[in-house]
Formats: C-alpha cells, sequence, structure tokens
C-alpha cells in the first residue's frame, strides 16, 4: 500500500517545491518592481526640482521683458510728445518766415503786376 502513495507523495512534494519556486519568483519581482519604482519616484522628483527652478527662472525673465516692454513704451510715449512739440514750433516758424516772405515780397509784385 505504501507504494501506491509513494508516487502521490512525490506529486505533493513536486508541487510543493513548484509552489515554493513561483513564491520565490514572484517575490523578487515584486522586489524589482520596488526598486523601479522607488528609482521612478526618485528621478521624478528631481525633474520636478529643475523644472521649477526652470519655471521660476522664465517667469522672471518673462517679468524683465514685460518690465523692459513698458520702460521702453514709456520712452517712446515721451519722445513722442517732445518730436510733436518740436513739429509744431517748426510749423510755426515756416509760417512765420512764410508770412515775412510774403510781406517782403509783396513790394516787388505789385511792381511786376503794374
Amino acid at each position: 500500500n505504501i507504494r501506491q502513495y509513494k508516487g502521490l507523495v512525490d506529486n505533493v512534494v513536486a508541487i510543493k517545491e513548484s509552489v515554493e519556486r513561483d513564491r520565490i519568483n514572484a517575490q523578487l519581482r515584486e522586489k524589482s518592481l520596488q526598486e523601479r519604482l522607488k528609482q521612478g519616484e526618485a528621478e521624478s522628483q528631481i525633474i520636478q526640482k529643475e523644472l521649477s527652478v526652470q519655471l521660476r527662472c522664465a517667469g522672471r525673465s518673462y517679468q524683465q521683458l514685460l518690465d523692459a516692454t513698458r520702460d521702453l513704451t514709456g520712452q517712446l510715449r515721451d519722445e513722442e510728445v517732445k518730436r510733436h512739440g518740436e513739429r509744431e514750433e517748426l510749423q510755426c516758424q515756416v509760417k512765420d518766415l512764410k508770412d515775412k516772405l510774403a510781406i517782403a515780397a509783396k513790394p516787388w509784385k505789385e511792381e511786376v503786376f503794374k
């Protein structure tokens, strides 16, 4: 009778060993996956820090560009006002000179039309 159960016992032992190997392999895979997860999290934290620094720098650069643009716009407005004033002054001078020329040329014109 014992010989009958020997094959069954061998099968049970083989199955037990197979289950143990599978369990060990699963533990190794789980450990490997946990290590990869930890590495991924560490890399993601590093990347987030770098992106944060880059965004802050870009934000500062953008703010500097906005400030510079505002300054230049103000300077352009001031220059435009200054040039407009100069132009009006020059137009008045041209008008005065034309009036003087008309007055100076009046006797000559009268002489020509006689």
